[in-house]
């Protein structure tokens, strides 16, 4: 009979905006994630899993109930504030269902869930609120503490979701508008660091040998949807599709592929805990993200559309 003390683990490390083709474990010779690729290496990688919407909180309510985002009436981020959250949701919740077997469940880096589904709804201690390099320390120094009980930890790492600030910056400057999220000073440091061409390096070297070419798809599909490309909510597409050169979306395939690795590393750090505490053969991980990133697919940025690129 199963009991609490001989039950596995759990790790669910997952990422924001992380497309599946962005692995070189997946084929992609243009980026190098080793941390990654070692889980797909000693384990199983689906290659056909799909979101259930490709935006922030519609996919993680998802991800954390096991329900459609429908059920709850979010089809956006904006919905999830009055998202309609039932006692029997947050009982069914990955957390509740976990602490009820008798794990110690905790949640560790960005939340971005419904207002009435938050961490601590469904059972969960949070860990930290950081999900950057502070939240790859918190699970090492967690994973390191006496545990006499097996655990649910789920790691929520942002990166590489700061790609947004590359067409975000770009399309405020463009049309002379605001800057979107101005207080948002980390994303835009971490996105020029990684953004940034390599030292000693020229502008022709760099496109020559380090910069990811178009993609094969780079063209705009015929009979598209209109609704990508109408109202104010896709005004940031337009003006990518209209005005980037094939240098500006070569550089955004960079920078995007550089903070997928910075991610990697991160997780790098968690793994490498796991296996230091003896506990990588007592413990199941899972390594997941809440949705793609066009990456210059259709001449798109970001996310919000069913395309391949955003859905997986």
């Amino acid at each position: 009979m199963s009991t609490p003390r001989n039950r596995p683990n759990i790790l669910y490390l997952f990422t924001d905006q992380q497309s599946a083709s962005m692995m070189s474990c997946a084929g992609n010779r243009h980026v190098d994630t080793p941390a990654m690729d070692s889980l797909a290496q000693t384990g199983t990688r689906f290659t056909r899993a799909y979101c259930t919407n490709p935006v922030c909180v519609p996919s993680r309510t998802s991800m954390f109930s096991g329900r459609m985002p429908g059920h709850f009436g979010i089809t956006a981020n904006a919905d999830g504030r009055a998202a309609r959250v039932t006692d029997t949701d947050l009982r069914n919740s990955m957390g509740q269902l976990f602490a009820r077997a008798g794990y110690e469940v905790v949640y560790a880096g960005k939340k971005h869930l419904p207002a009435a589904m938050q961490p601590d709804d469904m059972a969960f201690t949070t860990l930290t609120t950081d999900s950057r390099e502070g939240l790859s320390a918190a699970c090492v120094e967690f994973l390191r503490r006496d545990h006499d009980r097996p655990f649910l930890l789920a790691a929520s790492f942002v990166n590489p979701h700061d790609i947004c600030f590359m067409s975000l910056d770009a399309y405020a400057k463009a049309t002379d508008g605001p800057l979107a999220y101005p207080d948002s000073k980390r994303p835009r440091e971490v996105l020029r660091e990684e953004a940034r061409i390599p030292e000693g390096t020229s502008e022709a070297e760099f496109l020559a040998a380090r910069c990811p070419p178009l993609p094969d798809n780079h063209g705009v599909t015929a009979h598209e949807p209109g609704y990508y490309t109408l109202g104010d909510r896709a005004a940031r597409i337009r003006y990518v599709r209209e005005r980037w050169t094939e240098r500006d979306w070569r550089h955004y395939r960079y920078a995007y592929a550089r903070l997928t690795e910075r991610v990697d590393r991160q997780i790098g750090a968690v793994l490498a805990a796991l296996r230091e505490c003896g506990l990588e053969e007592r413990t199941v991980v899972v390594f997941s993200s809440d949705h793609g990133e066009m990456n210059g697919s259709h001449k798109m940025v970001v996310k919000s559309t069913f395309y391949e690129e955003a859905s997986t």
